[in-house]
């Protein structure tokens, strides 16, 4: 079985209806069908193997376009007059899309965990086994190692997904930072907290020494690469701030 897959290497902020939307709307559906499929379920070995590599490669997609979003965000920051409407209105409804797709998300979960529960239950008293017992223990065995992994990479997924949806809105707002004096938000770590002494302004942010650069890129989980004005663009970039 295939799954498809939609893959957009920039998203378009102008359009309401967001690449993003596009594939969590069509890709989760199919995920629902076949966790539930029980022709699907009944088939174990290599295609079981094939549908979970496509599937977290799936998720590693959804990803993958919430980074490039972000990116857009850094680099089309909307003018002041344009803070009350426009660009900034089709942004918060693509954040509603994607809160929307981390639910449908969280019911796949849900419905691969009632799966596996499923295999891993005795057979009944009339129900027929094949005749080759060994080799039907055997599979069952790498069915229910491959549902294990598949559930643990959908939640490493789900927990990615939702640290770049914490992110959005701090680096919405540090697009709008145009001038010194603009304040700027920390964005969360991986740890769902600020680093210690990040900068309040943009002002701030341009004047920071190699060393805060380095800490901050490494609160982050950022590569620390270059001299100090390559480390400043790194974190500027990730931070969603606009250009000097």
């Amino acid at each position: 079985m295939s799954l498809p897959v939609r893959v957009n290497q920039e998203p378009d902020l102008r359009s309401p209806a967001s690449s993003t939307e596009t594939f969590t709307d069509t890709n989760v559906n199919g995920l629902l069908h076949l966790a539930t499929d029980g022709s699907s379920s009944a088939r174990p070995g290599p295609p079981l193997a094939s549908w979970a590599g496509e599937l977290s490669a799936s998720f590693a997609i959804i990803a993958e376009q919430l980074q490039n979003a972000s990116r857009t965000i850094s680099t089309h920051a909307p003018p002041i007059s344009s803070v009350a409407g426009g660009p900034a209105d089709h942004l918060v409804a693509r954040l509603d899309a994607i809160e929307l797709a981390q639910e449908r998300l969280a019911v796949e979960l849900a419905a691969l965990r009632s799966l596996h529960a499923g295999k891993s239950r005795a057979p009944a008293p009339n129900e027929q086994f094949l005749p080759d017992a060994a080799s039907s223990a055997s599979s069952g065995t790498s069915t229910a190692s491959s549902l294990a992994d598949l559930e643990r990479r959908l939640a490493d997924a789900l927990v990615v997904q939702k640290l770049e949806q914490d992110r959005l809105y701090a680096r919405l707002h540090n697009s709008r930072a145009t001038v010194s004096k603009m304040s700027i938000m920390a964005l969360p770590t991986a740890s769902g907290k600020p680093p210690p002494n990040h900068p309040n302004t943009k002002g701030e942010f341009e004047h920071l020494t190699k060393e805060r650069y380095e800490a901050l890129l490494k609160a982050y989980d950022q590569p620390i690469q270059g001299d100090t004005a390559a480390k400043r663009e790194a974190l500027r970039v990730f931070l969603g701030l606009p250009a000097a």
